[in-house]
């Protein structure tokens, strides 16, 4: 099998090998190939690190006794478009979690997409009588909760663990 006759080709069956969607035979050719091929080489660890990327969850969720605190792992943006925004409010509108806190460490940017996320998750999450809090909120997105008037609606601590006492409070 020639793997450089068609670059459109290669790609997709390098990505139909990264996804494990290739029969054994062909599988087995292609494994042959790329070892001694570096520009397949090069092209299939390119494509397994994009895929990697791409599922990789950008709202990380854990219990921690009845909360559920949310974070994200890497540097996010709560904006229109995101995947980060599009997870969070998945994350929140789509159970019924009583008490939520969310680490915006890493948020490094917000906009009013990511405000009116925040604030249709804290809605949903008090109408089932639940508490919503934020945790280490980023300077830059204080001053926007300071503008918009959200800071005196949304409760929000810089250390976890007063956090987390709040709501046993």
């Amino acid at each position: 099998m020639d793997f450089h006759a068609d670059p459109i080709d290669r790609a997709q069956l390098i990505g139909r090998y990264v996804l494990r969607r290739l029969d054994k035979r062909t599988e087995d050719e292609f494994e042959a190939h790329y070892l001694g091929c570096h520009e397949c080489f090069d092209e299939l660890t390119a494509t397994e690190a994009l895929i990697s990327g791409l599922l990789r969850p950008t709202v990380q969720s854990r219990e921690i006794e009845d909360v559920v605190l949310l974070d994200f792992p890497v540097a996010a943006e709560l904006t229109a478009g995101s995947l980060e925004t599009e997870q969070l409010s998945k994350q929140i509108l789509g159970q019924s979690d009583k008490k939520v806190l969310i680490d915006m460490e890493r948020v490094s940017r917000i906009d009013s997409t990511g405000l009116g996320v925040l604030l249709s998750c804290y809605s949903h999450v008090v109408r089932n009588q639940g508490s919503f809090k934020l945790l280490r909120i980023p300077e830059k997105v204080q001053k926007l909760f300071e503008i918009t008037k959200i800071g005196s609606l949304l409760e929000a601590y810089e250390d976890e663990a007063a956090a987390l006492r709040s709501f046993r409070s």
